[in-house]
């Protein structure tokens, strides 16, 4: 615990492998490593920090931008399979209740519209 505060600072202020880090933060209680996440997440939007590694739990704690650059990351993907993965991954995110074939085009067609539902913790299309 004394060292909590230096280790989140560490993790703010790294420039990559935030994926390998947040999982140790997360261990350590008492440690606000949601508030940890969107500081990184902040540096990530203005090219002070590597957003990959970063994008994804950025966007499950609905921060700006993150939901976007996480499905860009996914789309630029070589590997089908790891593409598929993290396309799933995206999708629990969203209101998404469409057959695995269909979410990356609802995603493309929704994508800048869908807005963070913080109640319900995930991204959703507002009432038209």
């Amino acid at each position: 615990p004394t060292t909590y505060q230096a280790i989140r600072r560490q993790f703010e202020l790294t420039y990559y492998r935030h994926d390998k880090i947040l999982p140790s933060l997360k261990e350590c209680e008492g440690l606000d490593w949601k508030s940890a996440v969107a500081v990184a997440w902040k540096r990530a939007r203005f090219n002070l920090a590597s957003k990959v590694g970063l994008a994804f739990p950025a966007a499950e704690l609905g921060l700006p931008e993150a939901l976007s650059t996480t499905f860009f990351q996914m789309q630029t993907d070589q590997s089908e399979s790891r593409r598929q993965l993290n396309l799933n991954k995206i999708l629990a995110l969203t209101e998404f209740t469409g057959t695995p074939e269909t979410g990356e085009t609802w995603l493309t067609e929704n994508l800048n519209r869908l807005v963070y539902n913080e109640s319900k913790r995930i991204y959703i299309l507002p009432p038209q």
